[in-house]
């Protein structure tokens, strides 16, 4: 059974400025590898998730979710167009 994928808060919107995104999944005690170049993170390759990822206007952020025992989750991607054109 894999691992439940990652969710990404806030959910994809246009920002305006670094926002700051936290990760969680369904499965408890998940860990997370991401990256911001466009690979595909997996257990080896990526940033391993600490609290929070800093997203930048236009930024996509690649995910997935890990435990041990258990199948890896699909990799979620999630893109933060830039919002700065935008009027408030």
């Amino acid at each position: 059974m894999p691992v439940g994928a990652p969710e990404f808060s806030p959910a994809a919107e246009p920002i305006k400025e670094v926002t700051q995104v936290s990760l969680s999944s369904s499965t408890a005690g998940a860990w997370f590898r991401y990256t911001l170049d466009g690979t595909p993170p997996t257990r080896t390759n990526g940033y391993v998730y600490c609290g929070v990822i800093s997203a930048r206007p236009g930024m996509t952020i690649k995910a997935m979710a890990y435990k041990s025992g258990m199948a890896d989750s699909p990799i979620t991607e999630i893109t933060y167009p830039d919002g700065s054109s935008l009027t408030p």
